[in-house]
């Protein structure tokens, strides 16, 4: 089967991405590495866990993100505590 016939659409991502069970991928993984490589999400539906490659690049990007996430709910939540009055005032020293 080609690739292009195991495009499924993912709903989590809104886009499509190629679904493989282990056994194919284990006898075309060059294949679907590539498919990787030029930015294709590959899933690998295996027995005791799923699997999902994607180059290193997209990787770096969804842990920025998550990290600048978490970061902006750490600043939401301090904004809220200032609104909230729970803020504190103190004089600034001259070193």
């Amino acid at each position: 089967m080609a690739i292009s016939e195991k495009l499924e659409y993912n709903s989590v991502r809104g886009d499509t991405m190629l679904r493989v069970d282990y056994t194919e991928f284990k006898g075309e993984a060059g294949k679907y590495c590539a498919a990787a490589e030029n930015g294709e999400v590959v899933f690998i539906a295996a027995p005791k866990i799923n699997l999902v490659i994607l180059t290193e690049n997209e990787y770096a990007e969804m842990l920025k993100a998550k990290h600048n996430a978490d970061y902006l709910k750490k600043l939401n939540k301090a904004r809220a505590q200032l609104d909230a009055g729970q803020g504190q005032i103190h004089e600034l020293i001259e070193v």
